[in-house]
């Protein structure tokens, strides 16, 4: 269900394939510095949250933040 989710968002928004790795290290210092782990009820979110992060940051081509929130509009309502 992860590998389906990532590959859903990956190839939707077209990231390139360092964007996971990034993402693991985002999510990894949020678990270590925070004390917060991941369980069913975040896991979407802060996986989704970790890749947009790392994409914009490695990618000088990334989404605009309107792009992902017209893109994937599960993660953008309120």
């Amino acid at each position: 269900m992860i590998q389906n989710f990532c590959k859903n968002i990956l190839s939707t928004s077209k990231m390139e394939k360092e964007i996971p790795i990034i993402s693991l290290v985002y999510i990894e210092r949020l678990i270590i510095r925070s004390g917060m782990g991941l369980c069913g009820a975040n896991w979407r979110k802060i996986l989704f949250i970790s890749l947009v992060m790392a994409s914009k940051i490695w990618d000088d081509e990334s989404f605009e933040n309107e792009n992902f929130a017209l893109a994937f509009p599960i993660f953008t309502t309120r």
